[in-house]
C-alpha cells in the first residue's frame, strides 16, 4: 500500500472510532437525562447526576442540592433515597453501566453567582438493584464535624465517638441543671469507612444544683415519637453534683437519632431534646453502617 493510501486508511479507521465513541458519550448522556428528568418530575428537587468513571466507574451518583429535606430528619432522607435508588434500579435494570447507585443530600451555597460551596448533609448507598449497600461506604465517609470528636487508637484499631461538649438538658451552660454526653466506641477507623454497629452506648449524665437532685437509683426512660423504646433504672452518685453512666443499646439510640421527637425521663420529669441535640445524634449514627 502506497504511503498515501496508508494516511487515508489510518484517517478513516480513526474517524470510524471516533464516530463510534462519539454516539456511545451521547447515549449515555442521552440516558442520564432521561433519568435526570424523571427524578425532578417526581421530587421536584435540583438534581445532579455523575456516572464515575477509572476506580470507581459504574457508580453513579444521584445529588439533591438544597432538597428541603436537609432540615428534615434522617430517616424522611433514607426514604426518600431508597425511592430515588428503585427508580435508577428501573432505568438501569438491563444495562451494564451502573454497578452501584449513592444518593447524597447537599447543601450548597452560591457566592458571587460563580463561586458554589458545598457541605454533604447525608449519603446513602445502594446495589444495582436499589437495595442498601453496605459497600459505598469507602467512599462516602461521614463528613468531619466540629461537634463530633472520632478518636482513633490505631493500637487497638477502634473510634471512640461522642459529642464535642455536653448537652443540656436542663438549666443553664456552667451553672445548675442537667447535662448528658453520649458516646460509643467502633472497630477500625470509622474516620475513614463507616463500621459496624457497636452492642451499646453509654449516656453520661450529671446533675448540678445546690442540694441533691435525684435519689441513688431512678426510673429512666427513653421515648421516641411519643413511644417508649427504653425503661430502666440510672444511678446517681454525689451530693450537690451527681454523675451517672447508664448503658442503652445502640438499636435504642438509633431509634432516638432518627426520630422526629425524643425524650429522656429521669424521675418523674421529662426533658425533650432539642432539634439542635437530634441532629448532633445523626451525626454520630451517620459513623455507622
Amino acid at each position: 500500500m502506497l504511503p498515501q493510501q496508508k494516511l487515508l486508511a489510518l484517517i478513516l479507521i480513526s474517524s470510524l472510532l471516533t464516530a463510534g465513541c462519539l454516539k456511545d458519550a451521547i447515549k449515555s448522556l442521552s440516558e442520564l437525562q432521561a433519568l435526570e428528568n424523571a427524578l425532578t418530575n417526581k421530587f421536584g428537587d435540583e438534581i445532579s447526576l455523575h456516572l464515575s468513571e477509572g476506580i470507581n466507574r459504574g457508580m453513579l451518583s444521584v445529588t439533591f442540592i438544597n432538597s428541603p429535606l436537609n432540615d428534615s430528619t434522617r430517616q424522611q432522607r433514607a426514604l426518600r433515597a431508597e425511592e430515588a435508588a428503585q427508580i435508577v434500579s428501573a432505568h438501569y435494570a438491563r444495562s451494564n453501566a451502573v454497578v452501584a447507585i449513592v444518593v447524597v443530600f447537599l447543601r450548597r451555597k452560591t457566592a458571587f453567582a460563580v463561586f458554589h460551596r458545598g457541605q454533604t448533609v447525608d449519603s446513602f448507598g445502594f446495589e444495582k438493584d436499589g437495595q442498601p449497600n453496605r459497600y459505598t461506604s469507602p467512599y462516602l465517609p461521614a463528613p468531619p464535624d466540629s461537634e463530633i470528636t472520632a478518636g482513633y487508637s490505631a493500637t487497638e484499631d477502634a473510634t471512640d465517638l461522642s459529642s464535642q461538649s455536653t448537652l443540656q438538658l436542663d438549666g443553664e451552660p456552667g451553672g445548675y441543671g442537667i447535662t448528658f454526653m453520649p458516646h460509643f466506641r467502633l472497630f477500625g477507623d470509622a474516620r475513614r469507612e463507616k463500621a459496624p454497629p457497636p452492642e451499646e452506648v453509654l449516656f453520661y449524665f450529671a446533675s448540678y444544683s445546690k442540694k441533691p437532685r435525684f435519689s441513688e437509683s431512678v426510673p429512666v426512660e427513653f421515648i421516641a415519637d411519643g413511644k417508649p423504646i427504653m425503661q430502666g433504672k440510672a444511678t446517681f452518685t454525689g451530693n450537690d453534683a451527681q454523675y451517672c453512666s447508664l448503658k442503652v443499646s445502640y438499636s435504642v439510640f438509633r431509634k432516638m437519632a432518627m426520630s422526629r421527637e425524643a425524650v429522656i425521663k429521669l424521675g418523674a420529669k421529662e426533658y425533650p431534646l432539642t432539634p439542635k441535640q437530634l441532629e448532633l445524634l445523626q451525626k454520630m449514627d451517620n459513623y455507622v453502617l
